[in-house]
């Protein structure tokens, strides 16, 4: 999916910069989201609350890279970001 390719950071003024998520941060994010959505069918687990499942891969993509950028520098987001609990 494309929106978990990247993020833009903004800046007044200046260039949008990309950050990308490393590969093995991809496939951490893309293992999160084949999970939750398999546990978002009707009769799974996250059933009832599944509109909200549905867009928590963008949430997590969204809060990865705020903690990327306040805690790391570079392009590339990784797999360390994601794992936090």
């Amino acid at each position: 999916m494309n929106w978990q390719k990247s993020l833009a950071r903004q800046s007044k003024g200046k260039k949008s910069e990309k950050v990308v998520f490393s590969e093995s941060a991809q496939d951490e994010l893309d293992s999160y989201v084949n999970k939750s959505e398999s546990g978002s069918l009707v009769d799974a687990k996250y059933g009832a609350i599944r509109d909200w499942v549905s867009k928590s891969g963008e949430h997590v993509t969204r809060l990865a890279g705020l903690f990327h950028l306040l805690e790391s520098s570079g392009d590339e987001i990784g797999e360390d970001i994601l794992k936090r609990r």
